[in-house]
């Protein structure tokens, strides 16, 4: 196996990534270790130009297309007034600003923080059976997400978290889950379910540096799988093809 000195970067975690992991180590490996693409699903290009919709309304006041269906999903949370008022928040804030918790690098973008209240808050655009599986006020506090949006700057002594929750289908209408906690409890709940798993991604990817890049795949085969992960969503792992088991 070849190598390239001095080839090593740190490793920047952000909570998407610490999910991935934690569904399945080798899972992550491959996205990340061994730089294969992903599916570019429906429910992710829905996702990726919904929010852009609540971002324009967010930052320019700009209100959202009826003849769209994300405009339709955006204004119906604007209707049930889940958002705050354009124009009074940082929006998608924290992009390419990696900050440090407990020494090591993460990054996480917060879709909206309103200032004033202190709310951090996050779109999440789901299918009618997803918006069954919505966090509660209890399970956001435990969220990885959540709590590294907490800890990500600016910190407040205490921050509400809204997660405003848009069902793509069905009768259920655009709803919130609202929690409020401090940067010590999402510190230490972000240590107790998540700083295992964040230590065991830096010592693969320590391991993966100055490897070649043409060895790269071969030696994710080494790092475990968690095969009941297979066929989570009801459909095959992206790297099913690929991995091993």
């Amino acid at each position: 196996m070849s190598s390239i000195p001095g080839a090593y970067k740190p490793l920047i975690v952000s909570p998407s990534r610490i999910k991935d992991a934690s569904r399945c180590m080798r899972y992550w490996a491959f996205c990340k270790l061994g730089r294969l693409p992903r599916e570019e699903t429906e429910p992710l290009r829905d996702g990726q130009a919904a929010h852009s919709v609540a971002e324009n309304y967010l930052r320019h006041g700009t209100v959202p297309d009826v003849t769209s269906k994300y405009g339709r999903w955006v204004l119906g949370g604007i209707e049930q007034q889940l958002l705050p008022k354009p124009k009074t928040c940082l929006v998608e804030f924290g992009r390419n600003m990696p900050f440090e918790f407990d020494g090591l690098p993460y990054t996480a973008i917060t879709d909206f923080i309103h200032l004033e209240s202190r709310t951090k808050g996050d779109h999440k655009f789901v299918s009618a059976r997803g918006a069954d599986f919505a966090l509660t006020p209890e399970t956001l506090l435990t969220d990885v997400q959540a709590c590294l949006n907490v800890l990500a700057p600016p910190v407040f002594p205490e921050t509400w978290l809204r997660w405003i929750y848009y069902p793509k289908s069905g009768k259920t209408k655009p709803f919130a889950v609202d929690a409020k906690t401090t940067p010590e409890a999402a510190a230490a709940t972000l240590r107790r379910v998540a700083l295992p798993v964040v230590q065991e991604m830096h010592t693969y990817h320590k391991l993966f540096a100055g490897v070649h890049e043409g060895d790269r795949v071969d030696l994710c085969q080494a790092i475990p799988c968690d095969s009941t992960q297979c066929f989570e969503f009801n459909r095959p792992c992206d790297y099913s093809p690929t991995c091993k088991r």
